[in-house]
């Protein structure tokens, strides 16, 4: 390895190393038909700003001696690699990737340590690290290069799984929105019946209020009346004895009797107020349930009372 390294920093060696165009170390070096040898990417370049022969096709002229190459069909790309530089580029690379020991005279680092987690030579593997788990650093690499193959395939069996459940969860949100939307398209729908509904209902209501109204005052009215009469008419019945009555005072008492059985038997509309009472006061069984919606073509309490009260209610009192 000590050779290699001393044949990698020769001069003469590391002359043939340096692509001439872009004097830096080559990559993927190309053989001219002179021989010299140059990097693929800086032959493209020059490729482009070569005149193009209507008997051979392309050709390229050699930066170095003149020398013009015919190029196959496809270019650049069918010249043939330069064998031996790559070679030395390889070795060159392998001696600079390999890390060296500090405290072993530059000793290779060509073991890992999985206790410790770190490269070391073969002297620190002899001392501090004897009882370790070792193992060479192909082998540690090959083994890290499988693990995060395995990592990258999990993950994307992970990241397509998560997508996955991503897209349900959208979909779940969609059909919770679509229900929430529908929840709230019915209660509007009935909200709306009911205020119809009740529109409907309070106006006939109200129809029937002013009738009963008005039916009230003239009973309050009659009744007031009655009242007035009888005050007049039963502190004439007060008498001691009724033997001794004759003449001119039973006929005066018979006709205050009789008077008073009159004004008993006057109808000042009790039955018409009891009627009104009934409707206008619905019974529990009649009376709607919270939540339910009256159906709109069921008869209003105007309509149930011209159906149900008979001819005598309705006359004036």
């Amino acid at each position: 390895m000590e050779r290699k390294r001393k044949l990698s920093s020769h001069p003469d060696v590391k002359e043939h190393l340096i692509c001439a165009i872009c004097t830096d170390i080559f990559h993927d070096p190309r053989n001219l038909a002179c021989g010299h040898v140059f990097c693929k990417k800086c032959l493209d370049k020059l490729n482009e700003r070569q005149l193009c022969s209507p008997v051979y096709g392309p050709i390229i002229g050699c930066p170095t001696c003149r020398q013009e190459t015919i190029l196959p069909k496809s270019g650049v790309n069918e010249l043939s690699r330069n064998l031996p530089i790559l070679g030395l580029l390889d070795q060159d690379l392998l001696i600079k990737r390999t890390p060296t020991c500090t405290e072993h005279n530059q000793e290779r680092r060509d073991i890992y340590c999985s206790t410790c987690l770190v490269y070391i030579c073969f002297k620190c593997f002899q001392g501090n690290h004897s009882h370790h788990v070792i193992k060479t650093s192909n082998e540690f690499l090959e083994e890290l290069s499988q693990k995060t193959d395995d990592a990258k395939q999990r993950y994307q069996v992970q990241l397509k799984t998560l997508e996955n459940n991503l897209l349900e969860a959208d979909l779940e949100i969609q059909k919770m929105r679509s229900a929430k939307q529908s929840i709230d398209d019915e209660y509007k729908a009935k909200l709306e019946q009911l205020n119809q509904n009740r529109t409907v209902r309070l106006q006939s209501l109200n129809k029937t209020a002013k009738k009963w109204e008005s039916d009230v005052a003239q009973f309050k009215e009659k009744g007031k009346q009655f009242k007035n009469n009888l005050a007049i008419a039963v502190p004439k019945l007060e008498c001691k004895t009724l033997d001794d009555l004759d003449g001119e005072d039973l006929k005066s008492y018979v006709k205050n009797v009789d008077n008073v059985m009159n004004l008993l038997k006057t109808d000042i509309g009790v039955e018409q107020l009891r009627l009104w009472n009934k409707l206008l006061v619905p019974s529990a069984a009649s009376r709607p349930q919270p939540g339910s919606v009256p159906s709109s073509s069921g008869g209003t309490t105007h309509q149930a009372f011209q159906k149900a009260s008979p001819k005598s209610v309705n006359q004036p009192l």
